[in-house]
């Protein structure tokens, strides 16, 4: 009865129903014709007319004149209705009321049959059954209308609806489906099936889930409690205590102690350990104390480096042993001057077994309201597929608390851990052989705040600030009061080196004040095969899209009378193309407002860059200039994230780079030669030494922190939480290796479902997956390309991991049908036909004519000319990237991406 209360009911108003009902019979209430009307429709109305008439003589006007009429489907006759004092609700029917009108027209140019049909009813169901379901419903609501003449009978209606003496079919009128399954006899048999799968697979399989949807710990060891309830005896554990034991062993996990008082490293502690005391202020620490939150973890992780490898053997193994790295072509980390100067200096043996590693440490809130945050220490193996070791990071530390951590106390167990995995390495089984594969952390990558206490150096805002050269910074005073800047000087600072830095470190121990720049010594000195200098490197992702994207968008916008300070209007102008951009699948995220520009991703800032900044800003002729400045850096920003990049393409990336630098300072004072820009002087060197951006970026590190946020699921023991769903991700490793799943069996399919949704109804030939509903292919094209009958045409394919649609496919805010070919032709895609026998793969398409935009054909952007009203047919194979394509104050433009990876 509850279900009903709120709403107005009548032969042309939808009463809540379940989903399936209102599909089934919602247009067939709207053409009941008034012949149609049975006896109980009469009765309703004339029961209706009576209660109305009752009504009439309450002497109370308001609660009469909120009354709404309810016309009956025969004639336009008002008829006075029951109502509820509620405005909303009066407000939402006559909404409804107004559009199921509208609906009526439509719905009675259905015949009987017809709607019988469409909507399931069998030819002998009650033809009134819509009024006779009415009229109960309205009888189950109204049952205690002789009691209910006084206007303050809200409480009293409430009371009915709680009350256990309704009818309990009427109260479970939306669950007859439920209602009649549970009065089954063979539902309330017990089952006696037989199970067919191992205790190991159920562990796994439940583990799995677990893992997938960042179960904690409780909710995990409840759900293998439900498992048991299913069986005569317990199968799995069903504690937190049992589950802790076999998926969170101590001797994964080591804990590490800090003083909360004198912040210096007290011991190495295990979980069953009560307290410990500092040594150099005789602090008791109570290890077992909630508050206590001084402490990290280092993981052990030799199993998942080995898993990672042995999963991925083929694709190591030919990085190790077979691939030629090409001198003039940097495609991979590996192809890296730095890179290549470490294998020559390996041994002959170490040659053929070894794996590098990129380290981050970066910071991660987790609390909204608190300064809490983590920072966990990550790394990825270069060795390995780009998909693979950017999806699965490994975490090697774990830090809690309110303050940054103390990097020199943080890093030197992993140092340690990382150098005796250099020199014992890890056991891996490689193409059925026993190999033994040496790791070394070579790289890394993270933002300014966390590089200057690493390498034992001021931040970026002190004198001699820069990680890479010894530029002295100038102290330089704006309108909010003044801070370091690196302007420019008449000389070129020179590079630092390792020794020269080691020797500095080394005299700063006896010195009050930095050495240029060097405060303390860093304990990653003592990391096998790492350089302090060149071994970290310029985040892209941070010093481009979080630093100069923003800083540069903040003078256009957020400045006044300054020749290129853009208007209200230009703001309003600019957020109005944002939000009508069409995006391809491949760029990651749809563009939002501008004025929501502090909520914006990383990525969100990349494709500001490379493909809307320009276009957008060209709207503007005032800023022509600054456009043409601009250009400098999203050239340069996109040859170096590039799928493969020629040491040409490097030098001419940093001139326009060396250029961009040195015109800021003209164009935007030296208030704007911020370190971020200034680390672009650095940028092209660090593709030189490691390989293209994307190959050692932060965007795989700040997802990395993402999931392990998630794995939080209280305030106490963030540590010990974070720290038991990665032993518990290491566990389903094991028993994924060890437990012999069937190819075929219900568990192995429901893991792989876990592991990676995908479409069901595909088709895989040999350059492309064609996905969706196909139709026979045109006999024109039969005829022009010589098809057989069997050729299909579909409107969407994935090549190479990006989608690519039909322009018949309309998406509101996605665009996929724009694509550039081999041979450098941009096309608009309308349709893509397979021919299975002849072996052959069409693209229709439109060709798009483009034309240079500041007569530099060296930039990504293209100003659109026209798009060819002819239809060619292309080969598939030639589609080489999709592009983004803008139409901006009618003029239309398109850019290729870089590249097509997921990083």
């Amino acid at each position: 009865m509850g279900r009903y209360h709120n709403y107005l009911e009548d032969k042309f108003q939808k009463v809540p129903r379940t989903s399936q009902y209102r599909r089934n019979h919602t247009e067939y209430e709207l053409s009941v014709q008034s012949s149609d009307d049975s006896v109980e429709d009469a009765q309703w109305r004339e029961y209706c007319n009576c209660q109305s008439s009752s009504d009439s003589n309450n002497t109370d006007s308001d609660s009469t004149s909120q009354h709404n009429s309810i016309r009956s489907s025969s004639s336009n006759e008002a008829l006075p209705a029951v109502t509820h004092e509620n405005t909303f609700i009066e407000q939402n029917n006559n909404q409804q009321s107004s559009s199921i009108l509208e609906q009526t027209a439509d719905a009675s140019q259905i015949s009987r049959n017809d709607r019988n049909q469409l909507y399931g009813l069998s030819d002998s169901e009650d033809e009134n059954f819509q009024d006779s379901w009415v009229y109960d419903a309205h009888e189950e609501l109204f049952q205690f209308s002789d009691e209910d003449d006084n206007d303050n009978d809200d409480d009293d209606v409430c009371e009915e609806v709680s009350s256990e003496d309704v009818n309990s079919e009427n109260n479970y009128i939306g669950f007859s489906r439920l209602i009649e399954m549970t009065q089954k006899d063979e539902n309330n048999e017990t089952i006696n099936a037989q199970v067919v799968v191992s205790k190991a697979e159920i562990l796994l399989a439940v583990l799995k889930y677990g893992i997938t949807y960042c179960l904690s710990q409780s909710a995990l060891a409840d759900l293998f409690k439900m498992l048991n309830c299913f069986f005569n005896f317990s199968l799995l554990p069903s504690t937190r205590y049992l589950v802790d034991q076999m998926f969170n062993p101590e001797t994964v996990i080591e804990y590490h102690a800090v003083c909360p008082c004198c912040k210096k490293y007290v011991a190495k502690f295990d979980r069953k350990d009560r307290r410990v005391e500092c040594q150099a202020c005789d602090t008791v620490i109570e290890l077992k104390d909630t508050t206590y939150n001084d402490f990290f973890a280092i993981m052990n992780v030799n199993n998942e480096i080995a898993n990672l490898i042995q999963d991925n053997q083929k694709y190591y193994d030919y990085v190790i042993r077979e691939r030629v790295r090409n001198h003039e072509k940097f495609d991979d980390i590996t192809d890296g001057v730095l890179y290549k100067e470490f294998v020559d200096l390996l041994s002959t043996n170490d040659k053929l077994n070894f794996a590098t590693t990129t380290m981050n440490s970066d910071g991660a809130p987790i609390f909204e309201s608190s300064r809490f945050s983590i920072w966990p220490i990550q790394m990825i193996i270069n060795e390995l597929p780009l998909d693979v070791r950017t999806s699965r990071p490994v975490v090697c530390g774990i830090w809690f608390g309110k303050d940054k951590p103390n990097m020199n106390i943080f890093l030197k167990p992993y140092i340690v851990h990382m150098n005796k995995l250099s020199n014992d390495g890890v056991r891996c089984t490689i193409a059925n052989e026993v190999r033994t594969i040496k790791v070394f952390t070579i790289c890394c990558c993270v933002d300014s705040v966390a590089r200057a206490p690493m390498q034992g150096m001021v931040q970026y805002n002190g004198y001699f600030g820069c990680n890479w050269c010894l530029h002295p910074g100038y102290y330089v005073f704006h309108k909010r009061g003044g801070s370091v800047k690196y302007t420019l000087l008449n000389e070129i600072p020179p590079k630092r080196t390792e020794i020269e830095t080691i020797e500095h470190m080394r005299q700063s121990l006896t010195s009050r004040n930095p050495v240029y720049g060097v405060k303390r010594p860093s304990c990653l000195i003592n990391l096998h095969g790492f350089n302090i200098i060149s071994g970290f490197v310029p985040d892209s992702m941070h010093c481009l899209c979080l630093g100069i994207a923003e800083q540069f968008l903040r003078y256009w916008i957020e400045s006044n009378n300054l020749p290129y300070s853009l208007s209200n209007n230009d703001i309003n102008k600019i957020d109005n193309v944002l939000l009508t951009i069409k995006a391809p699948n491949q760029i990651a995220r749809l563009s939002r407002s501008i004025r929501d520009k502090k909520y914006w991703k990383a990525r969100e800032w990349e494709n500001w860059i490379l493909y809307y900044s320009l276009p957008i800003l060209l709207c503007f002729p005032h800023l022509e200039i600054w456009v043409k400045h601009w250009s400098l850096l999203v050239e340069a920003f996109y040859i170096l994230l590039k799928k493969s990049i020629t040491r040409d393409e490097v030098n001419y990336a940093h001139t326009l780079l060396t250029k961009f630098v040195c015109y800021t300072e003209h164009y935007y004072s030296k208030a704007a030669m911020t370190y971020n820009v200034h680390q672009l002087l650095h940028l092209a060197q660090s593709v030189a030494d490691w390989g293209p951006l994307w190959a050692h970026s932060g965007y795989c590190f700040e997802n990395g922190n993402g999931q392990l946020v998630r794995k939080i699921h209280g305030a106490k023991g963030v540590v010990h939480q974070i720290c038991r769903s990665i032993a518990m991700s290491q566990s389903e490793l094991i028993l994924k290796k060890h437990v012999a799943l069937k190819a075929f069996s219900n568990v192995n399919s429901f893991i792989s479902y876990l592991d990676k949704k995908t479409a069901k109804q595909t088709c895989k030939l040999w350059h492309a997956r064609y996905f969706g509903p196909h139709y026979k292919t045109s006999l024109m094209w039969i005829e022009e390309l010589e098809l057989s009958d069997e050729s299909r045409t579909y409107q969407k394919i994935v090549k190479e991991r990006c989608l690519y649609t039909s322009s018949k496919r309309n998406i509101i805010r996605s665009d996929n049908s724009y694509a550039l070919t081999t041979e450098g032709i941009f096309i608009h895609i309308v349709d893509f036909i397979i021919d299975a026998p002849t072996r052959k793969e069409y693209t229709i398409c439109h060709l798009v004519n483009t034309e240079d935009i500041f007569n530099n054909n060296s930039l990504p952007l293209k100003k659109v000319v026209n798009i060819s009203d002819n239809l060619v047919a292309k080969d598939t194979n030639s589609i080489e990237k999709i592009c983004v394509f803008m139409n901006i104050d009618n003029m239309m433009y398109i850019c290729a991406v870089p590249n097509l990876y997921f990083y």
